[in-house]
């Protein structure tokens, strides 16, 4: 394994690590969000794209998280799954995530994370080629 993967993973472990020291109460709400918990706190993007409330701030958070943790995969895995425009935004990602949840309301009370890769792969996906 060279340096780099060696160094990757060890950032990877220390981040899952870093993960079991967090309150019960902040693992529970991160591991457990529905779709519908996850919409309820992005909605209000759709009136106010400035708003910096703790529930959009939470989605934003998520949405940033989430595409990461995509990259982090990508990287390790040499293998590239979402093609992101140089422009893309935690704002974008949640406007997508909100119109998905809007045309399947049968989902809301699915996985937060499912139904966010169900709603960026579509749009973003790329065939799979090396990193």
């Amino acid at each position: 394994m060279n340096i780099n993967k060696y160094r990757l993973l060890v950032i990877f472990v220390l981040s899952l690590i870093g993960g079991t020291f967090l309150s019960p109460n902040a693992r529970a709400e991160a591991s457990e969000i529905s779709a519908q918990q996850l919409y309820d706190r992005c909605r209000p993007l759709l009136l106010d794209p400035s708003s910096t409330s703790p529930g959009v701030t939470f989605c934003l958070g998520y949405m940033a998280g989430f595409i990461h943790g995509i990259q982090v995969l990508e990287v390790a895995t040499h293998t590239t799954w979402l093609c992101l425009p140089e422009a893309a935004t935690s704002s974008e990602s949640a406007r997508l995530f909100l119109r998905y949840i809007e045309r399947h309301p049968e989902e809301v009370g699915e996985s937060a994370r499912l139904e966010l890769l169900r709603a960026l792969l579509p749009v973003l996906f790329c065939p799979r080629t090396p990193a």
